[in-house]
């Protein structure tokens, strides 16, 4: 038999125990993600905090390429270099179908795609001596 003060005393400490459970399963999330970064063991190099062990100057450096750098991408295709130029202006006519005023040619911009043709399975029959 249990009386109901110590049954309503004992229900409020299992609760306020899963309270503090919970608050410090947060702290520790919270700590977690200070030392790793936002996205927990995924977060890329870049965006990792600074190491508390750092060197002053050190932690004001930024990594990557300098402001202004071309980098080294996929060149354009000029106009001799294509195997074939596509064209894919729309028909349009010289006026807006909208609104009825005069259409203006601002340019043609180009796209340089390097397409593959899809491989073609070939039907080989090996003959082999015995």
């Amino acid at each position: 038999m249990v009386c109901e003060g110590c049954l309503e005393k004992q229900r409020k400490i299992d609760k306020l125990e899963e309270e503090n459970k919970l608050l410090k399963a947060k702290i520790r999330y919270r700590e977690r993600s200070k030392q790793e970064g936002f996205f927990g063991s995924s977060t890329p190099s870049s965006k990792l905090p600074v190491k508390s062990n750092s060197l002053e100057e050190n932690q004001n450096l930024r990594g990557g390429a300098k402001a202004g750098h071309s980098g080294h991408g996929r060149r354009s295709l000029e106009i001799d270099q294509a195997d074939n130029i596509v064209d894919v202006s729309p028909e349009v006519g010289e006026f807006c179908p909208e609104c009825n005023t005069h259409l203006m040619n601002v340019g043609i911009e180009q796209r340089s795609v390097l397409e593959i043709s899809p491989i073609k399975p070939e039907k080989r029959l090996y003959l082999l001596q015995k």
